[in-house]
């Protein structure tokens, strides 16, 4: 029914998830999208700088002056232009499906991906995020049993350790090289490089509240993934998951660029007023009601599940991370014989009004990571209810 109704095509973006009482899992993207073909964007793109705009920015360009580059009309499209719901990307499996914003390509990779979609729905053979590789690395680890939570399965509290422990990814794939190369060169490198190399040496590579080092890995990471062949391990396509990874120190300018960085982090942080081992909850943090409540969670870069961003913020300022994006609405569902079971967080609270008292009252949840139990069945509803209900007409 679910898929039925989401072949109106009504939505213009959204990853869909779901599972249904017969255990099977499906992802699906049945989006509004302009039915444009691989073979089309490569002949119908006017200039090498119009092509590059789809890799840089998403934005495809196509010939406008030519008749041959006019949107196709299948007749089984929601609306004329559109790709139809047959030809979009859906995956239905007893396993599991997963996406964390990024294509339709791994959302499960054990499954081959469906062949023949547009590039405009999302790319195959590409790089991705460093968050899809580490929820796909979580789920496995989950399922395999060697996560170190208890068992092997992925139910309501696994998923909540799972988001909520904070593990930073791009510290996982590359702190093992730079601790070797800070040991192998110490001599060579500056007081800032070596206090570096320290403050990340004891960090616990994850972006908790209490972690000290992760504001310095990530103003160091923000600068060092851009280095030219910044990676050991390059791409491969065959095992999207694993790479790209490591640090690709053997090469001089390699490992120039990447201590220049370091030692660059920390000044940076010694600039915005912070030591090189603050506490990630130091300058991420916000204050509610006069309590200064610090944040877990990490950037996007990152690879951290939990998805805190100061987005327009290029690095730390003397008022720490202005954290403007990110995790919002968080909700775990699961069943028991009368229903769901749901537990979740709104992190800025249930009124945009700052004077209000409900403006983020859910914040120092989050920063405990205590789930809220959501009322599903109607007394339970009923028994939570705050002022007269407004009905909506329409």
């Amino acid at each position: 029914e679910l898929r039925a109704a989401m072949g109106n095509q009504g939505m213009p973006w959204i990853n869909t998830l779901a599972a249904d009482r017969d255990g099977n899992a499906m992802y699906a993207d049945l989006s509004a999208v302009p039915d444009v073909s691989a073979a089309m964007l490569q002949s119908c793109t006017p200039t090498p700088q119009a092509a590059a705009l789809l890799n840089a920015a998403g934005l495809p360009v196509l010939d406008g002056s030519r008749s041959a580059c006019a949107w196709n009309r299948d007749s089984a499209a929601a609306q004329p232009g559109l790709i139809p719901a047959a030809r979009m990307p859906v995956v239905v499996t007893p396993d599991y499906v997963q996406n964390s914003n990024d294509s339709f390509w791994l959302s499960n990779p054990d499954i081959a991906p469906m062949p023949g979609v547009s590039p405009l729905v999302g790319f195959i053979g590409t790089p991705q995020r460093l968050r899809t590789r580490s929820g796909i690395m979580e789920i496995r680890g989950r399922l395999a049993g060697t996560d170190g939570l208890p068992g092997n399965k992925m139910g309501a509290a696994e998923v909540q350790s799972v988001i909520f422990r904070d593990r930073n990814l791009a510290g996982m794939l590359v702190m093992d090289d730079l601790k070797a190369a800070c040991a192998a060169g110490a001599a060579t490198l500056t007081s800032e490089q070596q206090q570096g190399c320290r403050v990340l040496g004891s960090w616990d590579r994850t972006s908790n509240s209490a972690s000290r080092g992760a504001p310095l890995f990530r103003e160091f990471w923000r600068k060092a993934k851009d280095i030219p062949k910044v990676w050991r391990v390059p791409f491969d396509p065959a095992q999207p998951v694993a790479t790209p990874a490591g640090l690709d120190m053997a090469t001089p300018a390699t490992r120039e660029a990447v201590f220049k960085a370091l030692g660059d982090a920390v000044g940076t942080l010694r600039t915005a007023g912070f030591a090189a081992d603050v506490e990630l909850g130091v300058p991420q943090s916000r204050l509610v009601r006069g309590q200064k409540i610090a944040l877990h969670g990490g950037d996007e870069f990152e690879g951290v599940l939990n998805k805190l961003e100061s987005q327009g913020q290029s690095l730390i300022d003397p008022k720490g991370y202005n954290v403007n994006y990110g995790s919002s609405y968080i909700q775990v569902v699961t069943f028991d014989a009368r229903g769901p079971v749901a537990q979740g967080l709104l992190t800025y609270g249930q009124s945009s009004d700052l004077a209000s008292p409900r403006a983020y009252d859910q914040l120092p949840l989050f920063a405990a990571k205590q789930w809220h139990p959501l009322p599903f069945h109607p007394a339970d509803v009923q028994a939570q209810r705050e002022g007269k209900p407004v009905q909506l007409a329409y």
